[in-house]
């Protein structure tokens, strides 16, 4: 029988798609944007994430063995692009309870924004309080765009009103989908 921590994680697509000024996609063409879906399977335990992203720059999966000595053989899956703007952590896997997406305005202190988050949902917390914590202290929480589904508590997302001329999400049960621009 496996630990109740052995779970498994997916990141199934990362795409880089063109957007703005200076875009590599023709401006008639409809396939730019920002989007992300986060979903979990809670039967098989299983936590996956879907993205796209229009920040022209070089994707990154990294992973780390969890930090405490209940969670030291638990994989924490991050995915990163390496842009102008610096290293962007875009979304993290913690198999054994959850995925969060963190998009939009994105900048460096993403990270912190996550860890926050991640750090509500090991507590026990439900994904709104999770975006809660990764809103809190944000300088510019309305041009962000969230979406987190878990295992233990279902899915949720934000969409800041400062997103460009399109932005919205939906959630479900297990899964959340987000898109901005």
């Amino acid at each position: 029988m496996k630990p109740a921590w052995v779970a498994r994680a997916a990141i199934a697509l990362v795409v880089i798609t063109g957007c703005g000024a200076g875009a590599s996609v023709p401006a008639d063409d409809d396939s730019s944007g920002t989007w992300s879906i986060v979903a979990v399977d809670v039967d098989a335990a299983e936590v996956g994430i879907a993205l796209a992203t229009c920040v022209s720059a070089n994707v990154r999966i990294s992973s780390t063995a969890g930090g405490s000595e209940d969670d030291a053989g638990r994989m924490i899956y991050h995915v990163y692009i390496d842009s102008s703007l610096g290293d962007i952590e875009l979304a993290r896997l913690l198999p054994s309870h959850g995925v969060i997406a963190a998009q939009a305005q994105g900048d460096p202190q993403n990270s912190e924004r996550i860890d926050r988050a991640m750090s509500r949902l090991l507590a026990g917390a439900s994904p709104q309080d999770a975006i809660a914590a990764a809103a809190s202290g944000d300088s510019s929480p309305e041009t962000r765009q969230y979406g987190v589904a878990t295992l233990a508590h279902g899915a949720a997302n934000f969409t800041g009103s400062e997103n460009l001329d399109w932005a919205g999400a939906v959630s479900g049960p297990s899964i959340s989908a987000q898109g901005n621009i």
